[in-house]
């Protein structure tokens, strides 16, 4: 009777480890899962904006006169970069240089 409960034992032993190496249950070979890097998380979101509005500007070397006004947009998210330059965008002759950019720290 002992015999026969050892070999019960052995097959129950071999059905788990056999039921471990089942592809769904295993491990993969390369170990854990490897994680995709996150983003940066850290910097500013950049845009350009400019239109056209002569002006002098007094300087060292004399009187120059410029034809565009530029504006810079500078936000710690996406969607702030993207409202301040849709507002920009949406007056008259108001041009998009730059759209909105991450760049890190």
């Amino acid at each position: 009777m002992n015999v026969s409960k050892a070999k019960l034992g052995g097959l129950l032993f071999g059905f788990v480890l056999s039921l471990a190496a089942l592809p769904s249950l295993a491990a993969s070979s390369g170990g854990a899962t490897p994680v995709p890097s996150d983003p940066a998380r850290f910097g500013e979101w950049k845009a350009s904006v400019r239109w056209l509005q002569p002006h002098r500007v007094d300087g060292p070397g004399g009187s120059m006169v410029y034809s565009w006004t530029y504006a810079h947009i500078t936000a710690l998210s996406q969607s702030e970069c993207e409202t301040q330059l849709y507002g920009y965008a949406s007056q008259l002759n108001v041009q998009v240089v730059n759209y909105c950019a991450f760049y890190p720290y």
